[in-house]
């Protein structure tokens, strides 16, 4: 899938991490992606659960990165989290 067609995917109501952004008026990947970006950078209560981000409303690169590739996964587009070093 390339970017274009990913960012315009809408979302479905497909689990719990879609249900969230749906209740924030945040139908399609574009909306998403951007409402995340403009969050603040902060470390979450608690590091390990990345759906703090939309709760608390900040996070970091990797629990942003993490949140956005469950929404994905919820709408069955074919993303891949990995992790370079």
């Amino acid at each position: 899938m390339n970017m274009k067609r990913l960012l315009r995917h809408r979302i479905a109501d497909r689990g719990e991490i879609s249900r969230e952004f749906l209740s924030r008026g945040l139908t399609d990947m574009a909306s998403a992606v951007a409402y995340i970006r403009r969050l603040p950078y902060g470390q979450n209560t608690d590091r390990g659960d990345f759906r703090r981000v939309l709760r608390e409303g900040k996070g970091t690169c990797r629990t942003k990165h993490a949140l956005l590739a469950r929404l994905a996964q919820e709408q069955g587009i074919p993303l891949e989290l990995t992790l370079g070093i």
